[in-house]
């Protein structure tokens, strides 16, 4: 039998049909992701842990038309930092992984919707099933209790699986800002340090332009960074009348956007999200990045592109706004209409 382009363009809609189901869109990522999970699953047998390389190799092999051998390769292993990220993947020592477990990560009580995290293969399901996951890149979302039918699967909250702490924002902030500090060496005092300090900004400014290298007479304890060859490192410093005299060991980076949001509500500078519901679809446009488990939520239930002046505009499915206002209300964004 001949092999045409319509030919070839039917089998691959049944391989991605096989792996993500009929209630999905066909979308790469989420093919690539699927044969990622099908690949350890089988390989590890879910226990025994599969080297990355191996992972890519066995990938490339069941998938259609590839692009080229190293960007093939390169799409892959970013597809394995993906569903890491999204908790399907439990990371082992020297670049070994294991399919991670499996739990229903509750979005919102009202929609009967969740998440369904961890490395169990879409297509392991029964068809009743497998027909109702829908796929959203390397994401996966379930009705509430669907998978309950033949397996009861632990719950947890969206906030607990993005890493969001529970307290309210300037409470966790206040906590973070009391931990220990050291005080300077002279090798450390040479170093150029910069502050967020968004008291003398207006509320419009991108959190990008509130950082400030000139500190003279300031006193108190700020978040500041320091650039180096080997990347940016952020700390809790303590000033005294625009001198730094102590320092914290270095914070993780997704502590120190959440501290940003923080010292903008202190000081009364809180950003902005213009948000926009339209034809059954929620726009939001921000012109900052938001932390790290913000992205994971806003990642998971909707799509981002940035555009002119530095703006980001997500789009989500009306059924979510309550999630995505009270995420942003979280973090203290002042929310336009």
């Amino acid at each position: 039998m001949k092999i045409t382009s319509k030919t070839e363009e039917a089998i691959s809609v049944a391989q991605a049909r096989s792996l993500i189901g009929s209630n999905s869109y066909i979308n790469e990522i989420a093919v690539i992701c699927s044969i990622i999970r099908s690949v350890l699953w089988t390989d590890s047998e879910a226990y025994y842990p599969i080297h990355t390389t191996r992972i890519v190799n066995r990938t490339i092999k069941f998938l259609l038309n590839p692009s080229s051998e190293s960007g093939c390769r390169e799409e892959v292993k970013q597809c394995i930092g993906k569903l890491k990220y999204a908790g399907d993947l439990a990371d082992f020592s020297k670049g070994r992984w294991l399919p991670a477990s499996l739990r229903e990560v509750i979005l919102d009580p009202d929609l009967k919707e969740s998440l369904l995290v961890g490395g169990v293969p879409t297509n392991v399901f029964p068809n009743r099933i497998r027909n109702k996951i829908v796929h959203h890149k390397q994401f996966r979302r379930i009705a509430t209790g669907l998978v309950d039918e033949i397996h009861g699967l632990p719950k947890i909250s969206l906030n607990r699986w993005a890493q969001i702490p529970d307290d309210d924002l300037e409470t966790w902030s206040n906590r973070i800002k009391s931990i220990k500090l050291e005080e300077l060496t002279a090798s450390i005092e040479r170093r150029q340090f910069e502050i967020y300090n968004p008291s003398s900004q207006k509320h419009n400014v991108a959190q990008n332009f509130r950082w400030k290298q000139r500190f003279d007479g300031i006193t108190g304890k700020y978040l500041c960074r320091d650039s180096t060859v080997t990347g940016i490192f952020y700390y809790i410093a303590e000033l005294r009348g625009g001198a730094v005299i102590a320092l914290s060991n270095s914070i993780l980076r997704r502590y120190s956007s959440r501290i940003m949001y923080a010292e903008d509500f202190v000081h009364e500078k809180s950003v902005v999200a213009i948000a926009e519901i339209r034809k059954g679809q929620l726009t939001v446009k921000l012109s900052n990045l938001v932390p790290l488990g913000e992205h994971m939520i806003f990642d998971a239930l909707g799509e981002s592109e940035a555009k002119a002046n530095d703006f980001i505009v997500w789009r989500f499915d009306i059924k979510y706004q309550n999630v995505i206002f009270d995420t942003l209300q979280r973090l203290k964004i002042k929310i336009e209409r």
